[in-house]
């Protein structure tokens, strides 16, 4: 029966959002809903996709085989996840890296050398006369250019978790045209697995196509 196994999903699950969610699905239960419609009041946690497809398959008498389907649909969207952030990780490693020796570079080692440049007495080439301003620069506006850094971080995360900025960051990156090819196949891909997956739940085509295309 659904009921007793997301009743015994939601003791078996530690993340609280999750544990409330499976708590307030058993509920419903017992008052009588479905479990698709139980779902389709989390959508913080269950895409509409899921909900309609768990919805058919109750009609249809298909529950395990396409809960089935969307548990092995999530591994793999969370395995292609983790390949993304694995690959990522060392690119982030080394800019960081890359920051905090420049940073030190500019705040200690530059500044430490600026007496021999000035014994030397002979006017110094360009290259150590733009990393000397750059040091100037750095030991008498460095927190203040740090705090402007800080504050566009915070304005462009912000921006880019709104509507607006959000739409134009996915413009731009469908437009790229190192990362639009790639940005494309993932949103195919995705598309076609939860096209197939609410088919095989038995929800009809046209209810299938608006809710796959849903999020992308």
């Amino acid at each position: 029966r659904p009921e007793r196994a997301v009743n015994l999903a939601a003791h078996m699950v530690s993340e609280t959002q999750a544990k409330a969610a499976a708590r307030q699905w058993v509920e419903d239960l017992r008052a009588g809903k479905a479990l698709g419609t139980a779902m389709a009041r989390t959508p913080d946690l269950i895409p509409e996709s899921v909900a309609l497809a768990i919805a058919a398959a109750e009609i249809a008498g298909t529950l395990s085989k396409t809960v089935a389907a969307i548990a092995a649909s999530a591994q793999v969207a969370q395995a292609t996840r983790d390949r993304i952030v694995s690959a990522l990780t060392y690119p982030v490693l080394l800019l960081a890296t890359m920051a905090g020796v420049l940073g030190l570079m500019f705040t200690t080692v530059i500044p430490s050398l600026k007496p021999l440049f000035a014994q030397a007495g002979a006017s110094m080439p360009w290259p150590a006369a733009v990393l000397v301003a750059i040091a100037d620069f750095s030991e008498s506006y460095g927190w203040a250019a740090l705090a402007v850094l800080a504050g566009l971080l915070i304005g462009g995360v912000a921006y880019a978790h709104s509507t607006a900025g959000r739409a134009r960051i996915d413009r731009a990156l469908w437009n790229s045209t190192l990362l639009g090819r790639l940005f494309a196949k993932a949103a195919a891909a995705a598309f076609a697995r939860d096209l197939g997956m609410l088919l095989a739940g038995g929800t009809t085509m046209s209810r299938a196509f608006d809710a796959a295309l849903a999020p992308v």
